[in-house]
């Protein structure tokens, strides 16, 4: 093996060192991104809204979603409707919540207490007939995961407690079975703008 000369061996050098030098310097200016970053140090103060659909919901026959609201650093309102089922045994739900996240509002962990109110398709939209009516009220807890470019993947679980009207009418529907405790699972994925 040839031996090579001073002069290459220190203009060789010369380029690592410099190679090496300026590395951190160009990593510097790169913008971080979602996984760069501490959830202590993200706050998307540009993020306002968020629209959500729950596949898991859609999986048990609920169809629907919700649109959360951004109220400040830490909170977001949240609202939602949903139809059970097709046809006469139709049922609409609608509610609502107030999200809170320790970390930054549609960022880390949150806590969702929330009502809602549910009734027959069939009942027109000025008839209250309380006795085929549901109230419900509950909580929701897990994660959500919102990346840079707006996309955003909520997982969480809890409950609700529905309080129904007394006997409900031949066409209440599924509002029919939403009585005493139930289990609630939160599988949303949406956009966040």
């Amino acid at each position: 093996m040839p031996a090579l000369p001073l002069r290459a061996m220190v203009s060789s050098t010369l380029l690592l060192a410099a190679l090496a030098a300026s590395a951190p310097a160009h990593a510097a200016d790169d913008v971080p991104t979602f996984a760069d970053r501490a959830d202590r140090d993200v706050e998307d103060n540009d993020r306002t809204l968020a629209v959500m659909l729950n596949p898991l919901a859609v999986a048990a026959g609920v169809y629907g979603g919700d649109v959360d609201f951004v109220l400040g650093k830490h909170f977001a309102a949240s609202v939602e409707g949903n139809l059970y089922g097709f046809g006469s045994s139709a049922s609409t739900a609608f509610g609502g919540g107030l999200l809170f996240y320790p970390a930054a509002a549609l960022h880390g962990f949150y806590v969702e207490p929330r009502v809602a109110f549910a009734r027959p398709l069939s009942e027109g939209l000025m008839h209250f007939d309380w006795s085929s009516d549901a109230l419900g009220v509950g909580a929701t807890a897990g994660y959500q995961w919102t990346w840079d470019y707006g996309f955003s993947l909520r997982l969480g679980g809890g409950a609700m407690y529905f309080l129904d009207g007394g006997s409900p009418s031949p066409g209440a529907g599924a509002v029919a079975t939403l009585s005493g405790p139930q289990l609630v699972m939160d599988g949303s994925l949406g956009w966040a703008f």
